[in-house]
């Protein structure tokens, strides 16, 4: 059995700029997947500096199966930060 939810506080200054997330989302019931979405758009509006990216075509191992989002989005949070 999973562990039960888990909460971990961010302050609103943290410089998140960026979560990626898969479209493939690994769970059994469309009531659990929809929460899941939720969670992530609570998130990300938990501050002015997040975002959301999904990434298409992706399970949860983001960085094997999409490096190119994970590519993008660092390289936009860079850019943001105003960092070549």
């Amino acid at each position: 059995m999973p562990p039960g939810p888990q909460t971990v506080t961010y302050r609103a200054g943290r410089p998140i700029d960026r979560k990626c997330a898969c479209d493939q989302i690994p769970f059994e019931t469309p009531d659990d997947a929809r929460l899941w979405r939720d969670a992530q758009q609570e998130f990300v509006k938990g501050a002015p500096n997040r975002g959301l990216v999904t990434a298409a075509k992706s399970s949860h191992d983001i960085t094997h199966g999409r490096p190119d989002v994970i590519v993008t989005a660092v390289g936009q949070m860079l850019k943001a930060a105003g960092r070549p």
